[in-house]
């Protein structure tokens, strides 16, 4: 059930991050985080659009690793329960 959980979360986590940077990269402008976020433009400030845009998908990334570390070791755990009952 945990790891229901853990993958849930990390699917969660990933399109939380993923879909505001595949909407920044098309509209150009990404909102910032946190209280009183604004929205930075990639005309007016390039090198700092660059990086929010790169942390996005940092985070983005670092949710499908926990989904996919989850699934990783459920199925490890079964293979060796299957192993073991033998």
């Amino acid at each position: 059930m945990i790891f229901l959980a853990a993958v849930l979360a990390g699917l969660f986590f990933g399109f939380r991050e993923l879909l505001p940077y595949l909407s920044a990269q098309t509209s150009g402008s990404i909102r910032r985080r946190g209280y009183n976020g604004g929205i930075v433009r990639r005309a007016d400030d390039p090198d700092r659009f660059r990086r929010l845009l790169g942390n996005r998908l940092k985070g983005a990334l670092a949710g499908f690793g926990v989904a996919i570390a989850a699934v990783a070791v459920w199925f490890a755990l079964n293979v060796l329960s299957v192993l073991g009952a033998k």
